[in-house]
């Protein structure tokens, strides 16, 4: 279903939070929707549960592009140093209270304390290069290019900038950091003697290699603890334990560019050619479209870019474009993560649902885990043949 939500030239993020991953699953939902051109509009941000979504939109009020809020039914331009000028998002906090954003040079908004402008402190040059900002929004990340090598940093306002270092032996610098939701670990890009690889940043340490010295991967995204990220290298990658996985199979084949991922790494969205998609273990690479359209909820004409996701892998948000129309539009969607009782060994590769779950079924009923207790069955014995078919029968309905 297609909705329009208000646009407010004031700044008021809903006093009322709503949790909207408590919706009824699930949904699709429009706002901010009017003629535009699509180019400069992104999506930037989502706060953990979805209610807030944070990004450059166009707002017909004043015909200019400002970064911005949508929350409860109102989409809100972000106050900024220069009222008037445009600006343009760049992070926001998983709680949806801290905006990173750029007017001229970057600043931060928190809704508890107002703006804080970044060219007022001593690193102000270093500053100006933010890029993203954490899930605590409490660290700036960004790449310093104004030196060679470039020197990619992290800021804090208790302790300033801190330059990250390259590989021992890297003569190109570092670059392009993103940081785990933890906070424990920061991934970005480093030089070797010839490549530009894939790198992790642990505490003091210095920093590693992320699935092997060849692998020039950009990363976009980790999972809370940096267990789990994803890069874009010619496609679409998600390396666990120094493993890389092309995020390939499903309905849409492949997964061409990620964008975001889940604080677990379960979820992984993107683009898959030109439209929007989502990757995960159970069901491989899928059109959010198709996914929305198969539950009973049509999208209608709008045609979906390549989103982000909430923290809880349940809320998904980006630019929709209308293709009967010059319509555009911001877009959320609801998509719950059922249980899935067939993946017995927790496999988190495509395809999750495999021999090796069978082999697992088998040890637990074996054991007398209740786990093998499919059916659900009280009167003993307890444990029968009755779950072997139970079993089947889940493993042949797969998981959504």
């Amino acid at each position: 279903m297609r909705s329009r939500s208000s646009c407010s030239a004031g700044w008021a993020l809903s006093a009322v939070v709503a949790n909207v991953a408590n919706a009824q699953p699930p949904t699709f939902e429009t706002a901010l929707a009017h003629t535009a051109s699509v180019s400069q509009w992104n999506v930037k941000g989502i706060s953990s549960n979805g209610s807030v979504v944070f990004g450059t939109f166009h707002f017909p009020a004043d015909e200019q592009i400002h970064a911005g809020a949508w929350s409860g039914n109102t989409v809100s331009p972000l106050p900024a140093p220069f009222p008037g000028s445009p600006s343009t998002a760049l992070g926001m906090s998983s709680d949806g209270q801290t905006f990173l954003a750029s007017q001229g040079g970057p600043f931060l908004w928190r809704l508890a304390t107002g703006p804080v402008l970044l060219n007022s402190f001593p690193e102000a040059q270093v500053l100006a290069t933010a890029s993203t900002i954490s899930a605590d929004g409490a660290t700036l990340l960004g790449t310093y290019s104004q030196i060679s090598p470039y020197r990619a940093w992290t800021w804090t306002a208790a302790s300033g900038v801190h330059f990250l270092p390259d590989l021992p032996g890297g003569t190109l610098g570092s670059q392009l950091p993103i940081i785990s939701a933890d906070g424990q670990v920061i991934f970005g890009r480093g030089s070797s003697v010839t490549d530009l690889p894939l790198i992790a940043w642990r505490g003091e340490q210095l920093p590693t290699l992320v699935a092997g010295s060849q692998f020039w991967g950009t990363p976009v995204a980790s999972s809370s603890d940096g267990a789990v990220v994803v890069a874009n290298f010619s496609g679409a990658w998600r390396i666990r334990d120094g493993i890389r996985q092309s995020l390939v199979g499903g309905p849409a084949s492949v997964l061409s560019v990620v964008t975001a991922m889940s604080n677990d790494g379960f979820r992984v969205v993107g683009r898959s050619g030109l439209d929007a998609a989502m990757w995960d273990p159970l069901n491989g690479v899928r059109r959010l479209a198709d996914v929305l359209n198969l539950s009973g909820v049509p999208v209608g004409s709008w045609a979906l870019s390549a989103p982000i996701i909430s923290g809880d892998g349940t809320m998904i948000a980006g630019i929709a474009s209308d293709r009967d129309s010059a319509l555009v539009a911001i877009y959320r969607i609801h998509l719950p993560i059922a249980s899935c009782y067939p993946n017995c060994d927790k496999g988190d590769t495509f395809p999750a649902l495999n021999v090796n779950d069978f082999i697992c079924f088998l040890n637990k009923f074996a054991a007398g885990d209740p786990y093998a207790n499919c059916d659900g069955s009280t009167a003993p014995p307890v444990l029968s043949a009755n779950d072997f078919q139970c079993f089947l029968n889940s493993f042949g309905r797969g998981c959504t």
